[in-house]
């Protein structure tokens, strides 16, 4: 888990956690942030257990940014999955940071 900055995992064992960090931490690497170059991975878990994927994506136009919360939750969806069991969140390293209102 060293490096990254997980937010929200509850996960019951060591090995789930590391299941997850490795997803997340490969996940960042998939950010596209020219501008901030402040990379966030998401996985959502719905209730089946079935793991969605979402990093943030920015654009020169701030307002059309798109938070990895929304990516991983519009994955979700696109999936015919509607049911959120946990969200968990990755960042590079332990800054401050908090979910944007519009995604709760």
């Amino acid at each position: 888990l060293e490096g990254i900055f997980i937010h929200n995992v509850t996960l019951a064992t060591m090995t789930e956690k590391n299941t997850v960090a490795t997803k997340l931490r490969e996940l960042l690497n998939h950010s596209y942030c020219p501008y901030s170059k402040f990379k966030v991975a998401c996985i959502v878990i719905d209730n089946e257990g079935n793991n969605f994927a979402g990093v943030n994506v920015e654009n020169g136009s701030f307002g059309l940014t798109v938070c990895a919360e929304r990516v991983a939750i519009a994955n979700m969806i696109s999936q015919g999955k509607t049911k959120i069991s946990e969200i968990y969140l990755a960042i590079p390293s332990r800054i401050s940071y908090r979910v944007e209102l519009v995604c709760k």
